[in-house]
């Protein structure tokens, strides 16, 4: 399992369509610059922040 965070920008999102074909993904992203229609459907979305303590666990 791979955590990517700040993944709906231009490189995150192709970074995690190339590791969904080997590993289960799951992304973490606060929205505040990317888009979610950029997120795999393959992968796990949550949306926080990586300052957020709730958001990780």
């Amino acid at each position: 399992m791979i955590l990517v965070v700040d993944c709906v920008g231009y490189i995150g999102s192709h970074l995690v369509k190339e590791l969904v074909e080997k590993e289960q993904v799951i992304v973490l992203d606060n929205l505040s610059t990317g888009h979610r229609y950029l997120v795999d459907d393959r992968t796990v979305f949550v949306q926080g922040d990586l300052g957020n303590k709730a958001d990780l666990e």
